[in-house]
């Protein structure tokens, strides 16, 4: 796929725990900039109370809502700040500029949260335990998830700044350009599979976006005729948008369930276009509640050893290639909230003690090498770069093996969480 949702797709799910919709991760003073716009409270009221009619407005009036919650003691002070909270109440009541997704209404009532200094309790996330077997057909061998929490004060926004002033002139029109066709993508939750037998790759993310944006996105970028496009409703009356590309081959397929789930198929090698076509139609299905599901497989059992309120989760086979490669065979893989930290934790088993002892030795020099790297850099880091955060992670890490077995165990700080998305911008 060119240039493009790509990208856009997974700075947003590399958002952090706490950040996963596309206005919390772009660069807020440097698009501004790039626009033109002057960040001023008056201003940002002005965006923030305007309804949208395309992706652009609608971006510009989440970053305009995003800047007046990180500035709200500007906004507390400024000459017109009791009409500038009337203008937020009615947008957070629903009743001003508001949007298809409900983004600005959610928003809005942030806003009003940090000027009453009130905290938004957040709903009870579904247990990724319980939903990332339901959705997958029986022979999937690997299978994982992960979900974003409000319970992370994370602001990758700050660090995308530093890296925003880096960015060649190009590569700001092509990121800024694409997300301002999309409008803003809010992911709350991402799911995959992996079948061994078929070498099928699934994936199906849950969250809030405007579909035909995307789709029109998606379409220009894959020179995708119109009859590339299946739309059609469902038995509980949902709307699907599927991409067919039937004349392609080793094409991923996709399809847009309303403006809530994002689903698709792929291989990491050839795929055929009637193996495509069959495995989407197996997930689909599923969904009309036909067919037997993971839930019925083996991964029943390992996914028992998932703690409930895991933020993130893998179990199962891996991939032959990456089995025979390091002899670790099944994995157990989840992290947990740690105060404002993450606990990762990984598992792992094989069958050839040699290579299980290998693959873990070669890890530890890799490791010792990072530890150096950081601690004693040929060269200054750029500023903004946490170093000590990192040097901090790298520390944490523990790492031994037994016989054929080998566990990992590390905690990522919080400082960390504000970085994830730079890695899907670097030119």
């Amino acid at each position: 796929m060119a240039f493009g949702f790509s990208e856009v797709l997974l700075v947003a799910l590399l958002g952090g725990p706490g950040a996963s919709d596309l206005a919390s991760v772009l660069p807020l003073q440097a698009y501004f900039q790039y626009r033109n716009i002057p960040l001023s409270v008056d201003k940002m009221v002005e965006l923030a109370a305007t309804t949208p009619t395309d992706g652009k407005t609608q971006l510009q009036q989440n970053l305009a809502l995003r800047y007046l919650r990180e500035n709200i003691e500007q906004v507390k002070t400024s000459p017109n700040s009791q009409k500038h909270r009337e203008v937020i109440a009615e947008i957070a009541a629903g009743k001003k500029a508001n949007d298809a997704q409900g983004f600005a209404k959610d928003q809005a009532n942030f806003v009003l949260a940090q000027w009453d200094q009130k905290k938004i309790q957040a709903a009870e996330p579904e247990s990724l335990k319980v939903a990332m077997l339901s959705w997958l057909p029986k022979h999937v061998t690997l299978a994982g998830g992960f979900r974003s929490s409000q319970e992370f004060d994370s602001n990758p926004g700050q660090m995308m700044e530093l890296v925003a002033k880096q960015m060649p002139m190009q590569v700001r029109d092509h990121i800024y350009g694409t997300v301002e066709k999309l409008g803003n993508i809010r992911f709350d939750r991402a799911f995959y599979g992996y079948s061994e037998e078929t070498k099928i790759i699934y994936g199906r993310i849950v969250g809030r976006f405007d579909p035909v944006k995307i789709v029109a996105v998606i379409a220009e970028a894959e020179k995708a005729e119109k009859q590339d496009v299946q739309t059609s409703r469902n038995a509980k009356g949902e709307t699907l948008r599927v991409f067919d590309f039937s004349k392609r081959e080793n094409s991923p397929r996709f399809a847009f369930i309303d403006d809530r789930e994002f689903l698709f198929v792929a291989s990491p090698g050839p795929l055929s276009v009637e193996a495509a076509t069959k495995a989407f139609n197996e997930i689909l299905a599923i969904r009309e509640g036909e067919g037997k599901t993971a839930a019925d497989s083996s991964l029943k059992e390992d996914v028992k050893k998932v703690p409930d309120k895991s933020l993130l989760a893998t179990i199962g086979k891996l991939p032959s290639e990456a089995s025979n490669a390091s002899g670790i065979e099944k994995i157990l893989v989840f992290a947990e909230r740690f105060n404002q930290d993450i606990d990762f934790q990984v598992k792992g088993s094989g069958s050839d003690e040699g290579k299980v002892k290998s693959f873990t030795d070669s890890f530890i020099m890799g490791h010792k090498a990072a530890l150096e790297t950081w601690k004693n850099p040929r060269n200054p880091f750029p500023p903004g770069v946490p170093v000590q955060a990192i040097v901090n992670l790298l520390e944490s890490v523990q790492i031994q093996s037994e016989n054929t077995t080998v566990q990992f165990r590390a905690v990522l700080p919080r400082a960390l969480l504000n970085v994830a998305p730079v890695v899907g911008v670097m030119p």
